[in-house]
């Protein structure tokens, strides 16, 4: 969206971006995988209604636009058994274990219990939950965050403030939105994990298994953290729109409906299908998840750029280590 710069009050400018840069939903969309099958997390149930989906560690989770969840893969410690009989507003999953935001603010989870990481704490006041591999992280609904399950590394010590909008856990690191467009790390240090790139330009977020990702308001892409493996060579370019990390590798969705993949890619994780139709991502531990709409994909009479004068920020779901964020 670089042909037109347009200024805008700041009710225009909510109502532009809710009309022009969110995604329609409204008609048949296809979920598909590719990657590491070994536990079938890349047999997608068919359906041509998916909205969203979650990839964990050897699980995937989709989630329909009636609100139900479907799971298929591993299901050692449970984490396919979503509760039944439930309409769920977005879902979240981590390596074994998955976070359900009820439609009233309150979370059901389901999977690995080890370290209480399915244990959320009471309430329904939760806009969005993120998994990590062996603790949980939650904004609630005054902007505050919440943390729970292993405490390695100060991984629950969250920071102050009620300005939070997205987030993202990795390993043992976790990764925070502020309204102002900064970011803020906390955790493990190694990789130099917790050493964000300076500005307030930030839209979008991701953390892998000990690197993380994040899309700047022009649409380029930073990486910070491991990089054995290329996790951290991002592709050049401002036409990006969204964001997700796998475990050691990474998706991002073009302006133009097309992914571009990078990192480990041992069982083809980064070999994304081809086309220009799709309109969400996900990466798994070792397998990559995309949703792409059989109806033509809706163009805007005249593409905008809001101005760095301000900051709007649209939230959706999140995978195994990643939270993402529409722009």
């Amino acid at each position: 969206m670089k042909n037109q710069i347009i200024l805008l009050t700041i009710v225009e400018a909510i109502f532009v971006l809710s009309i022009i840069t969110m995604p329609a939903m409204a008609g048949n969309t296809e979920l598909v995988a590719w990657g590491c099958n070994g536990d079938g997390q890349c047999n997608v149930p068919p359906s041509t209604d998916y909205k969203d989906m979650g990839g964990g560690g050897y699980h995937s989770v989709g989630y329909k636009s009636d609100g139900s969840v479907l799971a298929w893969g591993a299901n050692n410690y449970g984490q396919c058994n979503i509760p039944p009989g439930n309409i769920f507003h977005s879902v979240s999953s981590g390596y074994r274990h998955n976070h359900l935001i009820l439609t009233n603010g309150s979370v059901l989870s389901c999977g690995c219990n080890t370290y209480n990481q399915c244990e959320t704490p009471p309430g329904n006041n939760y806009q969005k939950v993120a998994c990590g591999n062996y603790h949980s992280l939650a904004i609630k609904s005054d902007g505050s965050l919440d943390s729970w399950g292993r405490n390695i590394y100060g991984l629950l010590n969250v920071p102050s403030g009620n300005d939070f909008v997205d987030i993202a856990c990795g390993d043992r690191h976790s990764l925070a939105l502020r309204s102002d467009g900064s970011l803020i790390a906390w955790g493990y240090t190694g990789y130099n994990l917790c050493d964000v790139p300076p500005g307030n330009d930030f839209t979008a977020l991701s953390c892998g298994f000990h690197h993380s990702l994040a899309l700047r308001e022009n649409g380029s892409l930073v990486a910070w953290g491991e990089n054995f493996l290329g996790q951290c060579n991002v592709p050049a370019g401002n036409d990006f729109t969204d964001i997700s990390c796998g475990g050691f590798h990474n998706l991002a969705l073009r302006e133009n409906g097309s992914i571009a993949a990078w990192g480990l890619n041992n069982y083809g994780q980064c070999k994304a299908p081809t086309g220009n139709d799709f309109i969400e991502i996900e990466g798994g531990g070792l397998h990559s998840l995309a949703i792409r709409t059989t109806d033509p994909r809706p163009v805007p009479e005249f593409p905008i750029i809001l101005t760095p004068v301000m900051t709007i920020v649209a939230a959706s779901g999140i995978i195994i280590y990643s939270v993402k964020r529409r722009r």
